[in-house]
């Protein structure tokens, strides 16, 4: 799976990264590299409240803090983090 992702602050650019987990191994890129399966556009902190179980996506995606394409492959990226 490919993962690629834009987090956005307020003050400065946004920050890329292609995140790709391929038989139970994770690798990190600081930047966007391949097709992606899933696509995130979302506010660095409301990514932080939902790695963390804090809160949903949902509501940060009908605020408009948070696009997704590919939701799907987000609900597994989620379950691999779990811990």
């Amino acid at each position: 799976m490919t993962y690629h992702f834009s987090f956005t602050r307020r003050e400065s650019q946004p920050m890329l990264a292609t995140i790709r987990i391929d038989r139970g191994k994770i690798a990190v890129e600081r930047e966007l590299v391949g097709a992606p399966d899933c696509t995130v556009v979302v506010d660095a902190g409301v990514w932080l409240r939902f790695l963390r179980q804090k809160r949903g996506l949902a509501w940060a995606i009908l605020r408009g803090r948070c696009r997704v394409k590919g939701l799907r492959w987000l609900r597994a990226f989620r379950r691999c983090l779990a811990s």
